[in-house]
């Protein structure tokens, strides 16, 4: 099919084909051209960079070739490869439209096309399924959506660090799966605890009001069925929650807020997860993954220490410690196995990640006596770590496989594990050191909004994809990348 030739006339605003499971209205892609106005972001700034993020409605299980045109001008071509729902991609507009805000139009017109492609990827591709379609509108909510954002010239030393901090407060940090909502959540208390910024804090607590899988966690969100019935002191609260293993990782952070802000609502919500993760942990399974560690026995961790459980926090503590014994094996981490024997992704970094952050944190929830086994296990690991760490600071996305190439979510998350762990005192200053060299490698990797890039996609694509290089940029990359900024400050 020929490449679509714009007009030079104003494009019409494309109506919303639909609304998402989560009441967000998107427009489908086409190789036609389809319309976007997004109004000039507010800023007071003499100087500020322009730039346009497009987020993707659903799942996408094939690639495709998206161009972004302004009248005859091409903005710029997106390599799109199978991106889950919430995937975000942004474009420096500041060739075209200048950094002068004053010289800005109100709005800014815009055509997307999109072609669909095929770039080698084999696992996880369906040819048949639709292209991507894009979120737009829904303002009115915390919520993800397609947006013209500008993003102030800084003058401080460290501008990206900066940019960090501004993207953990906008809509554009948000994601939809309960892992992927707990790497933010947790990376806000712990930005909160390190600063003392109450604005981490109110962001946290709008963040678990908002969409997603296993949200909202707080009152004033999209309606949960039987949340937070009940009338009067005393009453019962009957809470209806995601029961999904992965979806209990958001958690962890509501029950720190319960510390700082105790409700009989947010006790019911914590009540209700720590039975449902009980329920999981004590069901027969027939297979096992490190995100365990970060997703469950991390978040029941935090709920027994809040609630005065000590009998859940043993519970967690032999949660993560089933892991290590199943999934460890000699100088292999597996990022899943099975009982019949099969495993998935060897040393994988994310899921490394999810092993040794997600006992890190759980074990910070633990007194002395429960977690010296889970700081054992720390310190064992730890030089297998160092031995693996690129010259940058990094890992590769398979840590072991000099052939493959370095994967920033992964990395920030061992990262920040072992800074936890060296922060209080379970491991030497070498890992401080570790942990230190991958922060300063990292920082190239932060988009001009604060986004990190350079993350390996969500498991389901497979290994063989993680094994091509492709890396897309990801709030849940950047609440990782946030607990290690968070575990390094004094």
């Amino acid at each position: 099919m020929p490449e679509f030739l714009p007009s030079l006339e104003s494009p019409a605003q494309a109506e919303p084909h639909g609304r998402d499971e989560f009441g967000l209205p998107f427009v489908q892609l086409s190789p036609h051209p389809t319309g976007l106005r997004f109004p000039r972001s507010p800023t007071s700034v003499a100087w500020a960079r322009p730039l346009l993020r497009l987020v993707n409605a659903h799942d996408c299980r094939r690639t495709a070739r998206l161009v972004v045109w302004r009248g005859r001008v091409r903005l710029g071509t997106l390599d799109v490869r199978i991106p889950a729902r919430w995937a975000s991609w942004l474009l420096d507009l500041s060739g075209v439209l200048g950094c002068d805000p004053a010289r800005w139009p109100e709005v800014l017109e815009v055509e997307v096309t999109a072609q669909k492609t095929l770039v080698g990827i084999r696992d996880s591709l369906l040819l048949d399924h639709p292209l991507p379609a894009l979120i737009v509108g829904g303002e009115d909510r915390f919520a993800p959506t397609s947006a013209w954002v500008a993003v102030p010239f800084e003058p401080e030393p460290n501008p990206r660090v900066r940019a960090l901090d501004d993207f953990l407060h906008t809509r554009g940090a948000l994601d939809y799966l309960g892992w992927m909502v707990g790497c933010t959540t947790t990376g806000l208390w712990d930005m909160y605890t390190a600063t003392g910024n109450l604005h981490f804090l109110e962001t946290l607590k709008q963040r678990l009001a908002s969409a997603g899988e296993g949200l909202p966690l707080e009152p004033g969100g999209p309606a949960r069925l039987e949340a937070y019935v009940g009338e009067g002191s005393g009453s019962v609260w009957a809470v209806t929650l995601d029961s999904r293993l992965e979806s209990f990782a958001p958690v962890a952070a509501l029950a720190k807020v319960q510390r700082l802000e105790p409700t009989p609502e947010r006790e019911a919500v914590l009540r209700a997860s720590a039975e449902k993760i009980l329920e999981l942990i004590h069901t027969p399974r027939d297979f096992l993954t490190t995100e365990g560690c970060f997703t469950l026995a991390f978040p029941l961790a935090a709920i027994a220490k809040t609630l005065d459980e000590p009998e859940w926090l043993g519970l967690a503590a032999g949660e993560c410690l089933e892991r290590w014994d199943f999934l460890v094996r000699g100088d292999r981490v597996v990022q899943r196995a099975y009982r019949d024997g099969r495993t998935q992704m060897g040393n994988w970094a994310r899921g490394i990640a999810w092993l040794v952050l997600g006992t890190a944190q759980t074990a910070r929830e633990l007194p002395p006596g429960e977690r010296e086994e889970l700081v054992t296990r720390l310190r064992q690991i730890a030089p297998w770590l160092r031995k693996h760490q690129r010259p940058d600071g990094l890992w590769n996305v398979f840590i072991d496989r000099p052939d493959t190439s370095p994967e920033t979510s992964g990395s920030a998350g061992i990262a920040a594990g072992m800074a936890i762990a060296a922060k209080e005192g379970w491991l030497g200053s070498e890992a401080r050191t570790a942990a230190e060299r991958c922060l300063g490698g990292l920082e190239s990797y932060l988009g001009l909004d604060g986004c990190l890039a350079g993350v390996s996609q969500h498991n389901p694509v497979g290994e063989e994809t993680l094994q091509l290089g492709y890396r897309i940029r990801s709030a849940w990359g950047t609440g990782l990348y946030a607990q290690l900024v968070a575990a390094l400050m004094d």
